[in-house]
């Protein structure tokens, strides 16, 4: 009985540890793909955050624009461009390598499906006469009882071709009148953006010159000189040879760029001319951007209290 009982016991242990075997190697094959999953998931968020915005171009303008612009992003498998020259304007944006924007579609004799001729077509007349003979229109029995004026009147409308409707010819005056309410709503409309415009700015200005807010102010010029420094291309050349025809407003805005340029740490040539009327200039350029560095000072702004207060005050004033 001993003998028995123990080897029956054995049995159900072996069979207890099989199961507890196989049910850990299911758990440990699916914490493996979960894990693989969540892995490669985590590594496409990075290498899309992480990845940069490439672009690289030449602006020209000597009489006549001549620009040049490239950009790539994820190894090429978003890319564009866009070109300004002599013979006109052109852009494209492409994923992975397919235009997005310059679609050739198909002609129509392309799609429309090719029909077979039937028996009526290939039938040929015995004379061409015969081909192109109009077809009589059927006889009108008229009724007995119809006078004359009223048979001439019949005549008439059938002989009179069906009107189109035509639409009714607008006199010069509501053309006029037309021209003059659509200049007048746009100058409407621009004056409503200027003036909603120029609201902003003294909002703006009256909340920079308050003491209370000097601090949040500092900080947004910190941080735009900061995002600025960042989109603006690492590598270039700024060459620009201008003049205003006039020596001292030329003097002012030669004094302007280089404080602009020293602010930002551009790479700045200006060629002033104080006797001519002349813009010319040549800007070959490089860079990147990176949307993770952008995200960071997007975060860090959202997170400072006084910034965000300054920015709601001009909102809400």
């Amino acid at each position: 009985w001993w003998i028995c009982r123990s080897r029956l016991s054995g049995c159900g242990a072996g069979r207890i540890m099989i199961f507890v075997t196989i049910l850990l190697t299911i758990l440990k094959i699916t914490g493996l793909v979960l894990a693989g999953i969540i892995g490669l998931a985590l590594l496409l968020v990075l290498w899309i955050l992480l990845s940069p915005i490439r672009y690289k171009g030449r602006i020209k303008y000597s009489g006549k624009p001549d620009i040049r612009i490239k950009a790539s992003y994820l190894c090429h498998i978003f890319s564009g461009y866009f070109i300004l020259d002599e013979n006109g304007q052109k852009a494209d944006f492409k994923i992975f390598w397919k235009s997005m924007l310059n679609r050739k579609s198909g002609t129509a004799a392309h799609r429309q499906k090719k029909t077979k001729p039937t028996d009526t077509d290939l039938i040929k007349p015995d004379k061409p006469e015969d081909f192109y003979k109009a077809e009589e229109p059927e006889t009108l029995k008229i009724p007995e009882n119809v006078s004359d004026n009223e048979l001439k009147k019949t005549e008439v409308r059938a002989k009179k071709p069906p009107e189109n409707n035509p639409k009714p010819k607008k006199s010069i005056f509501k053309k006029l009148k037309d021209v003059y309410n659509k200049i007048r709503n746009f100058i409407k409309n621009m004056s409503e953006r200027v003036r909603n415009a120029l609201d902003m700015r003294d909002k703006i200005i009256s909340e920079i010159d308050n003491a209370d807010n000097r601090e949040a102010v500092n900080y947004g010029l910190v941080l735009l000189k900061k995002v600025l420094k960042h989109i603006l291309p690492r590598r270039h050349r700024i060459y620009i040879r201008f003049g205003t025809g006039d020596p001292a407003s030329t003097g002012q805005y030669l004094g302007l760029m280089y404080a602009f340029g020293a602010w930002l740490g551009l790479n700045l040539v200006v060629a002033p001319d104080f006797d001519d009327k002349v813009i010319e200039c040549d800007i070959p350029f490089r860079g990147h951007i990176s949307i993770a560095v952008l995200l960071l000072w997007a975060v860090k702004a959202y997170r400072n209290k006084k910034f965000m207060s300054f920015i709601d005050k001009i909102r809400n004033r």
